[in-house]
């Protein structure tokens, strides 16, 4: 497929979107987010209050898209160093002094500065979308 989406973070440019390359673009983080969801006929803020009402998620809730992006907030979504994650393209996660290193399919890394529980709490929240989802 190629050029798949790791992450989605705030930049001074706007959002700085990493895949196979980086691009920043002048957008607001849930901005963005909207319309990638637009382009698949949902909008950011609906998919997070049926996420919240079917699935009772209450916090840092994650954006299923599509089939090849279902993004995950590091942090509350109001932090300006809150990362969505893309959940498929996250092959491990660990920690070193205290902070979360995220491994991408394609071998690159990021390291956060949170715990690796939070990111496993996240994780556990995208599969129980996807799991909601193919119960369908």
């Amino acid at each position: 497929m190629g050029d798949e989406m790791k992450y989605i973070v705030r930049s001074e440019m706007g959002v700085k979107i990493e895949s196979d390359s980086t691009r920043y673009l002048d957008f607001g983080l849930i901005e963005y987010i909207n319309t990638l969801c637009i382009k698949e006929l949902i909008t950011y803020k609906g998919r997070i209050e049926a996420t919240r009402k079917k699935l009772d998620i209450q916090s840092n809730i994650p954006v299923f898209i599509s089939q090849e992006l279902l993004l995950f907030p590091t942090v509350s979504v109001r932090n300006w160093d809150c990362f969505f994650i893309n959940y498929f393209e996250v092959l491990s996660v660990t920690s070193e002094n205290g902070k979360a290193i995220i491994f991408f399919n394609d071998l690159t890394q990021i390291s956060l500065d949170i715990g690796e529980n939070r990111i496993f709490n996240q994780v556990k929240k995208c599969e129980q979308i996807l799991s909601y989802l193919e119960n369908l």
